[in-house]
């Protein structure tokens, strides 16, 4: 990974499902939920942006935090269950592509890229 892959980028508003986790690994739970939500709408045959952040953080002298997991949402396409319907208004983001086979060996050190490019830059 380089600096070259980080990037900002203006996304465009859109439909969001989000499922919560919570947890010690709430990433695994969260992303476990969307998966089987989509499974059971039929989603998973069709093209969509994930995006993943936390979204309640850990308290001292707690092991939890929380983690949101977004999916880009057709007109059509209705949450219900844990699944939330969010009109997200977009904006500028800094991003970075990782293609993930090991989310455990390849997510935390782009996150640490990340933080380092954040600290680095004039954002």
């Amino acid at each position: 990974m380089n600096n070259d892959e980080i990037r900002i980028v203006e996304l465009p508003p859109m439909r969001i499902i989000s499922i919560n986790g919570f947890g010690q690994e709430p990433e695994d739970q969260a992303f476990r939920k969307m998966f089987e939500w989509a499974k059971e709408h039929g989603e998973l045959d069709k093209p969509h942006r994930l995006f993943g952040f936390d979204s309640v953080p850990q308290t001292p002298g707690s092991p939890n935090r929380g983690y949101d997991v977004w999916m880009s949402a057709e007109e059509a396409c209705l949450p219900d269950g844990e699944a939330r319907l969010i009109d997200f208004t977009g904006g500028l983001y800094v991003v970075m592509r990782v293609e993930v086979t090991s989310p455990w060996d390849q997510i935390p050190p782009a996150w640490k890229q990340l933080v380092k490019w954040r600290l680095d830059s004039p954002y």
